[in-house]
């Protein structure tokens, strides 16, 4: 168990924050989910576990996470699917899952771990499968909205935890999402833009 769980107070709430500014991002990973029709899906960072209950029944779906207040939220929405691990070292066997989702989650963390989580991702998935990761990008658009939703995501995150915060410069400082992930080996397969390219629905294979 961490030491300190920085989402405790906010857990209560966090859906109720954040499900109106990415519900049509959520709809979307779903729509996809439905297309590719996966057997096994796994949640790495799964928080409330809210985008998990959206994914179809028959589809065997898991979450990890590292935070017992946001487990807790996940125990009452999906009873049984989620459960407390480090994303780094999960217990799953090699070759276990056909998608792995990651959802806000890798630009909180430093470098190194956001490169041990991406080794295992690696590890835990079966050939050709895939990682959707939804999360910060560096937009290429101009104009005034582009800048109002990138100084409102970077105000955001400035009021995190420290680690939470510093990692989520230096996430944006190594190119935010498309760059790490290249440079861990993942090429984009499909990429959808949202708040004028500053957030990004992007699948990926391991090269």
């Amino acid at each position: 168990m961490p030491e300190k769980d920085f989402y405790q107070r906010i857990a209560p709430i966090y859906d109720t924050l954040l499900t109106p500014l990415i519900n049509n991002v959520r709809k979307e990973v779903v729509r996809w989910i439905y297309e590719t029709k996966p057997h096994r899906v796994l949640d790495l960072c799964c928080g409330t576990g809210h985008q998990l209950s959206l994914i179809p029944d028959e589809i065997l779906a898991f979450g990890v996470d590292l935070s017992p207040a946001m487990l807790h939220k996940a125990q009452e929405t999906i009873p049984g699917k989620c459960i407390l691990a480090d994303v780094t070292k999960t217990p799953f066997a090699d070759n276990s899952f056909d998608l792995i989702l990651s959802q806000f989650a890798l630009h909180e963390k430093p470098m190194e771990i956001i490169e041990s989580e991406l080794q295992e991702a690696q590890r835990l998935l079966k050939p050709n499968g895939q990682v959707a990761v939804v999360d910060f990008a560096q937009s290429t658009k101009k104009g005034l909205l582009p800048w109002v939703f990138a100084k409102g995501i970077s105000w955001i995150e400035s009021h995190t935890d420290d680690i939470h915060s510093s990692s989520y410069k230096d996430w944006m400082k190594y190119g935010a999402l498309d760059s790490i992930m290249e440079s861990n080996g993942w090429i984009n397969i499909r990429r959808k833009e949202y708040y004028k390219g500053t957030l990004v629905f992007g699948v990926f294979r391991y090269s």
